[in-house]
């Protein structure tokens, strides 16, 4: 944006990174892909979030059903998942698992679902069980901390 008071916090060009599926130097799997960070500390100083954008299409994860291990945070996070459609509909079906141990759920959705996942609770991985290549849907997530920790 322009050089102005407040430009500097309209963020329009994502800082692009190529990262491991976990966004650490540890992955669950041996591949890499390209995500959309739009604000994090670096981006914008003083920023308290961190929150990017991942495009899924059918080539995005060829024949991977797991997309990031189980992990947990400090902080509080938002995962959404959206259709790129109006009936929201997904154009496939996602699992993802909450809670470890005896306490750990599924839940399956092919809708347009947030999902808040509170400080220290254990999360992932996220399973795409099916994908329509003519139905992209993005997945975020906005972590309440301006790095990804």
């Amino acid at each position: 944006m322009t050089e102005t008071k407040y430009g500097k916090y309209i963020i329009s060009k994502p800082k692009i990174v190529t990262q491991l599926a976990h966004h650490s130097k540890e992955a669950a799997y041996p591949w890499k892909f390209p995500a959309e960070v739009y604000l994090d500390g670096d981006i914008v100083p003083g920023c308290p979030v961190w929150f990017d954008i991942n495009w899924i299409f059918d080539t995005h994860l060829p024949s991977v059903p797991d997309w990031i291990k189980p992990h947990k945070h400090d902080q509080n996070e938002i995962l959404l998942f959206v259709a790129t459609n109006s009936e929201g509909k997904l154009g496939g079906e996602i699992e993802i698992s909450i809670g470890k141990g005896k306490d750990r759920e599924k839940h399956t959705f092919s809708h347009t679902t947030a999902v808040f996942i509170p400080a220290g609770i254990t999360h992932c991985p996220i399973v795409y069980k099916s994908v329509d290549k003519k139905k992209p849907q993005m997945m975020m997530a906005l972590l309440f901390n301006p790095d990804y920790t």
